[in-house]
């Protein structure tokens, strides 16, 4: 556009990202005014004030004004949408590192064992959300094993995994977490993934129908639990 080719982009987001900044002030409206969420009335500013600088908004600056896991995780799933439907952002956040580093920082929320349900059940969510919109840059990125004794078992050690598989395991986890509202709401996330890509022949599908199947069976039969 004209206004980045008179260098008008780069003063944007040095406005923008500055901590009394655009960015700042954003947010303050983003939790003052939750009617502003659905209305989609903020979070096009990111795209339009970071420009090609929207990997250094969700692994730097965000996380100074959301320090708190459950906030930038909820931020990061109403931003999701938004990234997934731009023309080029897949393969810009693929190759810039902001799909990594939200994939990780996720990872690292849901594997907290003392991390407070919310926190790990939005962090289950947005993984689960990360690999529907961008499961083929997903499939590109290697990864640490999960520390879990079954997968710890499944791989070599010292092995790496796709992140694809990686937050296979962790859904698989959440399954059997011991919060059942959590545990619910990674099941709800495995149907809508198998939704998505029984529909479109993705080479997953089969295993996230197994994950289900087996994950209905043993919690059907776990004492005390309401019906699934």
């Amino acid at each position: 556009s004209e206004l980045t080719q008179r260098g008008g982009q780069a003063v944007l987001w040095l406005w923008f990202s500055r901590p009394d900044g655009g960015a700042s002030a954003m947010i303050e409206a983003w939790r003052a005014h939750p009617e502003l969420h659905s209305a989609g009335s903020l979070l096009p500013m990111v795209l339009h004030f970071s420009g090609d600088n929207v990997e250094q908004f969700i692994s730097h600056v965000l996380p100074q004004l959301l320090a708190e896991p459950t906030p930038y995780l909820t931020f990061a799933l109403e931003l999701l949408p938004l990234l997934s439907a731009t023309a080029g952002m897949p393969s810009y956040i693929r190759y810039s590192g902001a799909l990594q580093y939200l994939v990780q920082r996720a990872l690292h929320v849901a594997r907290l064992p003392y991390a407070p349900p919310l926190g790990r059940g939005r962090a289950l969510e947005l993984l689960a959300q990360l690999w529907s919109s961008f499961p083929d840059e997903l499939q590109t990125i290697r990864l640490e094993a999960s520390a879990d004794a079954v997968a710890a078992a499944a791989a070599e050690d010292g092995a790496s995994q796709d992140a694809a598989s990686v937050v296979l395991t962790e859904l698989k986890r959440g399954c059997r977490d011991s919060d059942f509202e959590l545990q619910m709401g990674v099941h709800v996330a495995l149907f809508r993934l198998l939704d998505r890509f029984a529909s479109t022949n993705h080479p997953a599908a089969p295993a996230l129908f197994k994950a289900l199947a087996f994950s209905l069976i043993e919690n059907h039969h776990e004492a005390g639990a309401p019906p699934l």
